[in-house]
């Protein structure tokens, strides 16, 4: 990933699973799911939402 990217995770349980969400100019530009299963198109969806996005906006938007 590009190192200027501001960067969101919101993991359920430290490490064990979580969405992790890649930031640039307030939009979302990456997802990585970690051991999430089922959504990737609504990961998909997230990326293609236009925003603005702040990192708390997308606490719980993708359930891990």
């Amino acid at each position: 990933m590009h190192l200027r990217l501001q960067v969101f995770a919101d993991w359920q349980g430290r490490y064990r699973e979580g969405v992790i969400c890649y930031l640039k100019n307030r939009r979302v530009r990456a997802v990585l799911l970690w051991n999430v299963w089922g959504q990737v198109d609504a990961a998909r969806g997230l990326i293609g939402d236009r925003g603005p996005f702040e990192p708390a906006d997308l606490k719980g938007r993708l359930p891990a």
